[in-house]
């Protein structure tokens, strides 16, 4: 124990334990003191680190964020390669969309272009037929005009056959009229085909007599019966003619070389 003066001068006694006691609670103090100081220099330290570090990277585009998810950040590099590798493909899809609709607008100008055409081939076609229809209506006008005036001779001739009794004037104008109708037929190409003193030819005679004589060659058209045309090149009809022949009997003398019997006697 340990002695102590108290207030009224008198000495009391100071327990020894409790003195020790005392001194580890200053202890305690001191130290709790001194990691107090410590804690407060350690925490303006991480304060001062805090505030120098460099904000976050942002996320790449297209990258989803849920919420209360874990997210990952990327540096500046790895965002710089991403946008570096994107653009070629932006690029690309542009041009092929710019592509197709130059097509498309190729196509539709090619597409109006055969309808306008197929419109007019066929008002072309319609038209052509309707010409056609009417040329081949009157294509007898230029015939039926120049006809005309034949047959206002014939009524002429007919005319003065009744006041007249003159064969000779009557058949003197019906010659006229045959010669000019014969000219009007030459304008329109209907030649008449030559007969008489010809060859016989299947493809523009037609027999209908055959005559025995010595006079013509045999198969020699001797006379025609009925005149034949041809319009240009194509046959309209047939003359009609005699052909000539050789006399029966003829041909077996010559043949056999012997004389007749009146000349054997």
């Amino acid at each position: 124990m340990t002695n102590g003066i108290g207030g009224n001068g008198k000495r009391r006694e100071i327990p020894v334990h409790r003195a020790e006691e005392r001194g580890r609670e200053k202890r305690a103090d001191e130290r709790e003191s001194t990691s107090a100081q410590e804690s407060a220099a350690e925490t303006s330290a991480e304060e001062v680190s805090t505030s120098v570090e460099p904000a976050p990277s942002p996320k790449p585009v297209g990258e989803s964020a849920d919420a209360g998810a874990r997210t990952e950040q990327t540096t500046p590099v790895e965002s710089g390669q991403d946008a570096a590798a994107q653009a070629p493909a932006n690029d690309r899809e542009g041009e092929l969309m710019a592509e197709i609709e130059r097509l498309q607008a190729e196509r539709d100008e090619h597409y109006e272009n055969w309808l306008r055409a197929r419109a007019e081939l066929d008002n072309y076609r319609k038209r052509i037929q309707r010409e056609l229809d009417e040329n081949a209506r009157y294509a007898a006008v230029p015939v039926v005009q120049d006809m005309l005036p034949v047959l206002d001779n014939i009524r002429r001739a007919v005319e003065a056959a009744r006041q007249s009794k003159r064969v000779d004037e009557l058949l003197q104008g019906i010659e006229m009229i045959v010669q000019q109708f014969e000219e009007v037929l030459i304008k329109h190409n209907a030649v008449p085909i030559e007969s008489v003193g010809q060859p016989f030819n299947p493809e523009l005679h037609e027999a209908v007599q055959k005559v025995e004589t010595e006079e013509h060659p045999p198969m020699t058209v001797i006379h025609e019966v009925q005149r034949g045309y041809k319009l240009h090149d194509r046959l309209i009809r047939p003359s009609k003619v005699v052909v000539a022949t050789r006399p029966e009997g003829t041909d077996t003398d010559k043949q056999g070389g012997g004389a007749t019997p009146e000349e054997s006697k």
